[in-house]
């Protein structure tokens, strides 16, 4: 698995790649500079070891960028998606975001979900963007600095989507 549109911002091309063991340590230190509570690395290794679709985003031969997803019989569920800090607001996470609905609608999932912090209004926009709409909310499922807050599920509809370029 691998495609590589141009990052906007640069003249440094995108990679996309299937995650692996090797790309541990990278995607752990992106999650703990990226969230007050990441994920555990022994969480993201269980991801891999049990068959979750994880997705490295590679510009300049270093990592910048995962997703990690969970596919159901006919859906997917967009577990996590993050850019390193000093990559953001340069697309890339738009197009790592089309890089799992093209995944997903190549395995015929119906739809995907995912869940947003409520406080997380960058994400969320992404998310409208893109065509996800809201269809619930999630009492206290993070935790956070003033103890828990609530998350946003988001829904988008694949059935009748076909693999979009990102190329451009």
């Amino acid at each position: 698995m691998g495609i590589t549109p141009q990052s906007p911002s640069s003249s440094l091309p995108i990679l996309f790649k299937t995650m692996g063991e090797s790309h541990l340590e990278r995607v752990f230190e992106i999650e703990q500079l990226a969230y007050d509570y990441p994920w555990t690395k022994g969480i993201i290794n269980d991801c891999l070891k049990t068959g979750y679709i994880g997705v490295v985003c590679i510009i300049d031969k270093q990592i910048q960028g995962y997703a990690i997803m969970l596919r159901g019989v006919d859906e997917v569920h967009l577990l996590n998606i993050c850019i390193h800090p000093d990559f953001r607001q340069q697309k890339i996470a738009t197009k790592l975001l089309k890089y799992m609905l093209n995944i997903s609608i190549f395995m015929k999932a119906n739809n995907l979900f995912l869940e947003v912090r409520k406080s997380n209004t960058q994400a969320i926009n992404l998310y409208k963007k893109n065509g996800f709409k809201q269809i619930g909310t999630r009492k206290d499922y993070y935790r956070s600095k003033q103890g828990r807050e609530d998350a946003i599920t988001f829904k988008k509809d694949l059935s009748t989507l076909k693999i979009e370029s990102i190329l451009t």
